[in-house]
């Protein structure tokens, strides 16, 4: 398979912040020949978070610069790297202690896309006015939600809902990526990358609206970066990304896919079959039970 976007779009503000803890990746304008998009949220304040977001994201940047092996590569010893990234600077650094960040991020390759994240930066797969994907927020509130003790809903406005249970912090502190491989992408199809500081103000009925809308995809985000601005009291960074085409190899499922559909025309569904069978049966007994009596 490969993949061909539009010109990518992208937001890194302070916002209401004072500093600014997260970094993206690229962290210039991005151009349509970019296949790997990072949003990282760094945590700590006083602690060094904006150091943490750019050393995990500059890390796994550089780990998957060679993208046509990308598939092949560990991504947990990405990770690894990133966690003693950041244990080399604590060291250096000792007033660091305690930082960490989240992670969002996007590859495209001969597979489709695959999406990863660490706590409560989003990557969303958005199709035609309908979330396809979204990943799960590593948060207190949204364990509490699987655990039915509080509902979506007064999950919006937890005061607890900044609390997240994941973050890359550091080899003391190891941790998972939640990594997704999606392989049913096709044209026109979003992506959405984002740190916790964008759905303060736009939630997601809002993105999948914003995204129907018949404007160029500059206006888009610079909507999205509007609503921040107003209403976001964290800082904010996403990155969109919009599939242009998709070209399959004569080697991949595609093909094999409309044979399939092809070779099942003119017969009947197996409950069709199955209902006639049983049919005959009863029409068969039916017949003999009669002629019994008749005898």
């Amino acid at each position: 398979m490969t993949v061909e976007i539009y010109p990518p779009h992208s937001l890194n503000e302070k916002g209401q912040r004072l500093e600014n803890e997260d970094s993206i990746y690229p962290n210039s304008t991005a151009s349509s020949s970019d296949r790997l998009f990072i949003v990282c949220d760094g945590l700590g304040g006083a602690e060094k978070g904006e150091e943490a977001s750019r050393i995990v994201c500059e890390t796994f940047a550089t780990s998957l610069k060679d993208l046509d092996a990308v598939f092949g590569y560990d991504l947990d010893r990405a990770l690894e790297l990133a966690e003693l990234r950041l244990d080399e600077y604590v060291e250096a650094h000792p007033d660091a202690e305690g930082m960490a960040t989240t992670l969002a991020m996007l590859i495209l390759d001969k597979e489709g896309a695959k999406a990863a994240h660490v706590g409560d930066s989003r990557v969303y797969h958005i199709r035609e006015g309908e979330i396809c994907f979204k990943t799960k927020d590593h948060s207190l509130v949204n364990e509490m939600v699987s655990s039915n003790i509080i509902t979506p809903e007064e999950a919006v406005n937890h005061p607890k809902r900044n609390i997240i249970s994941r973050a890359i912090a550091g080899r003391g502190r190891p941790t998972k990526m939640d990594v997704n491989l999606i392989t049913d992408v096709r044209p026109g199809d979003y992506f959405f990358l984002c740190s916790d500081g964008v759905p303060e103000s736009v939630t997601d009925a809002n993105l999948v609206e914003l995204l129907r809308q018949d404007i160029a995809n500059e206006a888009k985000i610079t909507t999205i970066g509007n609503y921040c601005h107003q209403y976001s009291k964290d800082n904010f960074s996403a990155y969109l990304v919009q599939i242009k085409e998709i070209e399959q190899s004569s080697t991949e499922p595609k093909s094999h896919q409309v044979q399939e559909s092809s070779s099942n025309e003119g017969f009947m569904p197996k409950w069709v079959s199955y209902l006639l069978i049983i049919l005959s049966i009863i029409t068969i007994a039916a017949v003999v039970f009669t002629v019994r009596s008749l005898q």
